[in-house]
């Protein structure tokens, strides 16, 4: 018998949107999804040789779209699978070990492979929820790794559910009449041929979806209110405690605060009195600090007094140097002419004898002479004690003003 997809459907079925069939194969059932006239197909196909085929049937239809891709369990990305040899009995669901399932001929291959959680894929084709879509599941064995697990997908996105189950129980896993999709009913079971396909039809229950989501809501609400009752009782429990604790820390901090008032009454008056004594030290050491000031003034007078009579002295000093100095060019004098003279001597021994008289004289003046810078040494000699005694007496000023400074600082 052939498929006939609208024979599955009830009968007054409105136009439909989008039929989304996984497990296209070569296209054995494109013909009958076109019978329908939906708005558009999508036909997804995991092996790569009966994708080649499905391509080539519907490259001449614009509005069906292709993947080649495994669809896995909600929120895997990997899964294994098992691979035949012919490609068409490729499944999630484990074979039975029975070698009656296959034919001999048929080999397989347990493999890890990539593919797309089914929830990711069906948000992924942005389908319009106001039109009527059909949801066509032929993956051989697989039918309850996909949809057994809660999947809103489908109830958001889906009005009819069609699962291809396979007649003869090859697979360890198999849909039969007992499974059930959430917020769908099950509307017929259609078998096709003695050794083929059985096709169960289901029908979103919208009814039952508001129901839900009203259970849902009124569940969550149900549990905020709890929630919010027990987290009021926390809130009151600790508050309670809180309020205790507080009145607590309160009674020991007005204990603690009556204790420091009287204690900063206490450092109140012990403060006065330091006061007190520091207010009579500080005029005591302002008298002091007038008399040190008066002391420094006279100290003052007498350096500038000593001052003067030092740069007095000084002139006195540097006067004795310029006669000394001019004493001292005089005997330079005197000493060129007496080697000249004794020069004269010696080259003339007869005039000296002539004039020896006349020698004598010049020596008695230069005796004079002598006496008379002998006399201007000792004169000098005299201000160089004098000045001597008067830097002595200086030093001996200076030393008494710092002992009087260094009195009045101590005092």
């Amino acid at each position: 018998m052939e498929f006939d997809l609208s024979k599955l459907l009830p009968s007054n079925y409105e136009q439909l949107g989008t039929i989304v069939h996984i497990g296209a194969g070569t296209g054995a059932y494109v013909n009958a999804l076109v019978e329908t006239s939906p708005k558009k197909i999508v036909l997804v196909e995991a092996s790569e040789t009966l994708f080649s085929q499905l391509k080539r049937k519907v490259k001449k239809l614009p509005y069906a779209s292709i993947k080649c891709a495994w669809i896995l369990p909600i929120g895997q990305e990997n899964h294994e699978v098992y691979c035949f040899s012919n490609p068409r009995y490729n499944s999630l669901s484990k074979p039975k070990d029975d070698k009656s399932a296959f034919s001999s001929r048929f080999s397989v291959e347990k493999r890890n492979i990539k593919g797309v959680p089914i929830d990711v894929f069906l948000y992924s084709l942005e389908l319009s929820k106001s039109q009527k879509n059909v949801f066509f599941l032929s993956i051989l064995g697989g039918e309850k790794l996909l949809l057994l697990k809660e999947l809103k997908g489908l109830s958001e996105l889906f009005d009819y559910v069609i699962i291809e189950a396979p007649y003869e129980n090859r697979f360890e896993e198999k849909w039969t009449h007992d499974d059930e999709i959430e917020s769908f009913i099950h509307l017929s079971t259609t078998s096709y041929g003695v050794h083929e396909s059985t096709f169960f039809v289901y029908k979103l229950n919208k009814q039952l979806v508001t129901l839900s989501n009203e259970y849902l809501a009124l569940n969550g609400e149900n549990s905020q209110h709890l929630a919010n009752i027990e987290s009021l009782k926390d809130l009151l429990q600790e508050t309670t405690q809180d309020y205790i604790e507080r009145i607590d820390s309160l009674e020991q901090k007005l204990i603690l605060q009556q204790r420091n008032i009287t204690d900063c009454q206490e450092s109140e008056r012990q403060l006065s009195r330091q006061l007190t004594n520091k207010r009579a030290e500080a005029e005591k050491s302002y008298e002091l600090h007038r008399q040190c000031n008066q002391w420094a003034k006279k100290l003052e007078e007498q350096n500038k007094e000593l001052e003067s009579s030092h740069a007095n002295l000084n002139g006195e000093l540097m006067k004795c140097n310029n006669i000394l100095e001019s004493l001292r060019k005089e005997k330079a004098e005197l000493d060129e002419r007496i080697s000249l003279r004794e020069k004269s001597l010696q080259l003339s021994l007869k005039s000296y004898l002539r004039m020896e008289e006349e020698n004598s004289s010049l020596r008695h003046s230069l005796k004079e002479k002598i006496i008379s810078e002998e006399k201007l040494m000792v004169l000098i000699e005299n201000l160089v004690t004098f000045s001597k005694s008067a830097s002595t007496y200086l030093m001996s000023v200076q030393t008494q003003l710092n002992d009087e400074v260094d009195k009045g600082t101590n005092n």
